[in-house]
């Protein structure tokens, strides 16, 4: 290595071996380990080691951690929505604490019961912890079998109230939001990615040269070493949609399409797709062009061009059908006009 590598391989050696005299010192020489002691440590050092392990967070561009990238983008875009929820579940624990403290936290002191409610603060991590399920005293007791039984049904009719406003109220908003701030988070970086695939120029000419040395395979045609010194030869390849057909069930041609977010769903039908003149054979400038516009999610765009075009198409349309009327009435004028001239020489 070098540069910076070599830097770092340095300062590795650097830490091992101050870590292995003072190993040494330690087992070899217990009196001078003493003095080492009062001097800073080796670990300080250790830490600056760990800025390496950035190196391994390229492994997450690996196909088998795409997972596991989906599920940190969504957690990072759910924080903000975590961080509400937290107020929002403080707030109603807040709300419960301040009406337990003023009733059970104001009567006469009771072991057991008393010290849960005794102050505002104490009170809401009491009702934090019955909210998830911890609702006992430090013997062990159910809290709320013991305030049933010392004052009565009222505070356990509060306490169920608790239960279902928090359990099944507060719990489940929160779950439903953060599920959908998350997947809305990771749905945000599968477009983006995709986006980012869709604007790689590198990626789209990479593909496409697969495709036609697929193409090339299938259909005979002689290999050409770099394709752009070849582009003549080809152009003047000529696929038919059968032969097409069996291009993409090659699992090369399959790889090239994935890449190039073509649809699987699409693959059979891309002799048709790609033979919009019906004229059944399809050339390379077709297919690099119909693929380039078939790439990616369908776009309102596509539907908004169909639909001009088609309007355009009618009022052109609309204009050859009074042309052809006009010449219709034309016809019929001059065919009238003849009978009556024939007419007018027989006589």
């Amino acid at each position: 290595g070098s540069g910076s590598g070599i830097m770092s391989n340095w300062f590795d050696l650097v830490v091992v071996s101050v870590d292995l005299v003072q190993l040494i010192t330690t087992l070899f020489f217990p009196a001078a380990a003493e003095v080492l002691d009062a001097a800073p440590s080796t670990s300080v050092f250790r830490v600056i080691r760990l800025t390496r392990l950035g190196r391994v967070l390229r492994l997450v561009k690996l196909e088998m951690f795409k997972d596991l990238v989906t599920m940190t983008a969504g957690i990072v875009g759910g924080l903000q929505t975590l961080c509400w929820s937290l107020i929002l579940f403080l707030l109603a624990c807040y709300v419960f604490a301040l009406a337990f403290r003023e009733t059970l936290g104001k009567q006469p002191p009771t072991e057991g019961i008393s010290e849960y409610f005794d102050s505002v603060p104490r009170s809401m991590f009491t009702i934090w912890r019955c909210a998830f399920g911890d609702c006992s005293t430090a013997g062990g007791m159910p809290l709320f079998e013991l305030v049933n039984n010392e004052y009565g049904p009222m505070y356990s009719v509060l306490y169920t109230m608790l239960v279902w406003f928090i359990g099944i109220g507060v719990f489940n908003v929160i779950s439903a939001i953060f599920v959908e701030s998350t997947m809305a988070a990771a749905s945000l970086n599968e477009q983006a990615d995709r986006q980012s695939r869709l604007s790689n120029d590198t990626l789209w000419a990479t593909k496409i040269a697969q495709l036609i040395r697929v193409i090339m395979k299938h259909t005979a045609s002689h290999d050409i070493a770099v394709l752009s010194e070849g582009m003549e030869e080809v152009m003047a390849i000529s696929v038919a949609p059968a032969m097409f057909l069996q291009v993409v069930q090659d699992q090369e041609a399959i790889d090239a399409l994935d890449a190039l977010d073509i649809s699987r769903d699409d693959h059979r039908y891309l002799p048709d797709i790609l033979d919009p003149d019906n004229g059944g054979s399809l050339s390379i400038g077709e297919i690099v062009d119909g693929l380039m516009r078939l790439r990616g999610d369908p776009r309102r765009s596509d539907i908004v061009a169909v639909d001009l075009m088609v309007r355009s198409m009618q009022s052109n349309v609309q204009k050859i059908f009074q042309l052809v009327t006009t010449v219709e009435q034309d016809v019929a004028k001059g065919h009238m006009i003849l009978l009556q001239a024939v007419e007018n020489l027989m006589k």
